[in-house]
């Protein structure tokens, strides 16, 4: 595996979805030529992660077969997740790391994260602004850890906080932080 091939993925599929000029909808991208025709599944002899369709166009959750590689590539035992929304990437992280911590700012969402998840050991839940919780939830944090800044306004039954999108302000709380063993 080349060297900066698991970052430039996962950046790859973050930056579609958390642009803040461009607010692209679940509905309009899941049919979108991009990841129609551009990111379509390869098979390959041998698996190059740069070739990876990161995001299930379905509901964009990330790709159980890439949280996978994620898990395997790194020996992370932790995933954190910022933007729960229905649960969909939190579940499939669950299957792959032993530790997954996932906020929810939408009152709806997080309720319902909650039932999906009771009773889950591997999962812990928190509700309220990313930017605002990150930093308890960092402190608890040691190892290897995969973080997945996924907060961001999209419209319909998405919350929105004061900002569209608080990536500056989460990198901003990931580095105070002092965590020096993770992969954004």
């Amino acid at each position: 595996m080349k060297n900066g091939s698991i970052s430039f993925s996962f950046l790859l599929s973050f930056s579609l979805m958390n642009t803040a000029t461009f607010q692209i909808s679940i509905g309009l991208l899941k049919n979108s030529y991009i990841y129609q025709t551009i990111l379509p599944p390869v098979k390959e002899k041998n698996p190059d992660i740069t070739f990876m369709r990161s995001r299930n166009p379905e509901n964009m959750s990330l790709e159980n077969s890439f949280l996978a590689m994620l898990a395997a590539a790194t020996d992370a035992q932790t995933f954190i997740e910022t933007g729960t929304y229905k649960g969909d990437t939190t579940a499939k992280a669950a299957q792959h790391f032993k530790h997954v911590h996932s906020i929810e700012l939408g009152a709806d969402l997080y309720e319902q994260a909650k039932n999906r998840f009771k009773g889950q050991s591997r999962v812990c839940l928190y509700h309220g602004d990313s930017a605002e919780v990150l930093p308890s939830v960092l402190k608890k944090i040691k190892g290897k850890t995969i973080i997945f800044l996924d907060a961001h306004f999209s419209l319909f039954d998405t919350a929105q906080g004061d900002q569209n999108t608080p990536i500056i302000t989460e990198l901003s709380v990931i580095k105070k932080s002092g965590i020096r063993d993770a992969i954004i």
